[in-house]
């Protein structure tokens, strides 16, 4: 007869490398001794579902960035959608602090701003490059119009189907100056 938990942990020992006596006496006695029970220590240790507490403490230094990274980005996101200068993500951010929002100042620049922005286009194409994958069905719709600035912009539209869904998932802006001819133009999909 062997003890299972013991034999993990331990070399030696009667209830490891097996023992000939079955009464109930020698049960008790190993359940009772002190190398047992730091056995059954260790198994509950190694098996236990519970986080440690440093594992807790990771899990809420990492909430806390990302509450902190979330505020960031959606300032980012809301100065792009806009098209506002990057100057206002600094001061959008002020805002936020004066609001009593917790977040991290190393991050509060034009520079970051940029790289926030770059990271969120990033993931948006991925999307887009997936849902265009996907699609078996894919319109195309293009118009010329003329921007703020007088300029002559071509707006392409693309719309995809997948899975029984519709949506319009990009649209892209090109500006032509006045000698570039807009039917050399290749649009990448």
């Amino acid at each position: 007869m062997t003890c299972s938990i013991c034999s993990q942990f331990d070399t030696d020992g009667n209830f490891v490398i097996g023992c000939s006596n079955f009464k109930i006496e020698a049960l008790k006695k190993h359940d009772g001794c002190d190398a047992h029970k730091s056995n059954v220590l260790k198994h509950n240790a190694k098996t236990s579902t519970k986080p440690s507490l440093a594992a807790k403490s990771i899990s809420l230094i990492n909430k806390a960035a990302h509450s902190k990274l979330t505020t960031l980005f959606r300032n980012a996101h809301y100065i792009a959608k806009s098209g506002r200068p990057f100057t206002d993500y600094v001061a959008l951010c002020k805002l936020d602090v004066a609001k009593g929002s917790d977040i991290e100042k190393t991050y509060v620049t034009d520079n970051y701003y940029q790289k926030f922005v770059a990271a969120i286009a990033e993931n948006r194409r991925n999307e887009q490059s997936n849902m265009l994958e996907n699609s078996p069905f894919i319109s195309v719709i293009s118009d010329g119009s003329t921007d703020t600035a007088s300029k002559e912009a071509e707006l392409v539209y693309i719309r995809a189907s997948s899975k029984c869904h519709v949506c319009s998932i990009l649209r892209l802006t090109f500006n032509f100056s006045s000698n570039t001819d807009p039917c050399t133009f290749a649009v990448p999909i």
